[in-house]
């Protein structure tokens, strides 16, 4: 079978080291006519664009990651007294993301029940927009519940009911220059990821 790459074919009957040597040979041979000598008329190409927009993007997601996790925290803070209205809360999250947050620790603490114990977090960006300096950040988590439960007041724990691995999406924005917050969040039924 051979499968061509440019100007240069692989065979897949080829040894290992007969396609390395042909690819170092067609390596060769286009950084020599790539070169500066001669009457080439072509402008230089500016590879550093790209790079700059590799490290916008990579400090935006860098930055989002930080907010995601700063808001799990702020919640796991917040969640041991269900205060919805806790400063931490507001500090990482914003929009409907805030709303949902408090609105839960609102419920929480009209039943009397405080949320308490770890979760374990693995966010990836999977998104960054716009570019070059993405302003927005997507999120995707296998957040893990199943330490990070509800209990009374008192410490009894509601239920018999364990958390699970659920997928969670967010959505982080950079407002007003560098502050970064959650601005959505989904959390999925348990076990979905």
């Amino acid at each position: 079978m051979m499968m061509h790459h440019g100007a240069v074919a692989f065979s897949g009957k080829e040894s290992g080291r007969g396609r390395a040597k042909r690819l170092l040979l067609a390596t060769a041979v286009l950084a020599a006519g790539c070169g500066g000598h001669g009457s080439d008329s072509s402008p230089p190409v500016d590879t550093t664009a790209g790079v700059a927009t590799q490290d916008a993007r990579a400090v935006a997601e860098r930055n989002a990651l930080l907010a995601y996790r700063g808001m799990l925290t702020a919640y796991a803070r917040a969640g041991l007294t269900a205060d919805p209205n806790g400063q931490l809360l507001a500090r990482y999250a914003a929009g409907s993301a805030l709303t949902t947050l408090q609105t839960g620790l609102a419920h929480f603490r009209r039943a009397g029940q405080i949320i308490r114990g770890e979760y374990r977090s693995e966010p990836v960006p999977t998104d960054a927009r716009p570019l070059p300096s993405p302003t927005v950040v997507s999120i995707m988590d296998c957040l893990d519940d199943r330490d990070f439960l509800v209990y009374t007041d008192s410490g009894e724990k509601v239920n018999n009911i364990v958390g699970g691995r659920r997928l969670t999406t967010a959505t982080v924005a950079n407002r007003q220059g560098d502050e970064w917050k959650v601005i959505t969040i989904a959390v999925q039924p348990a076990d979905i990821c």
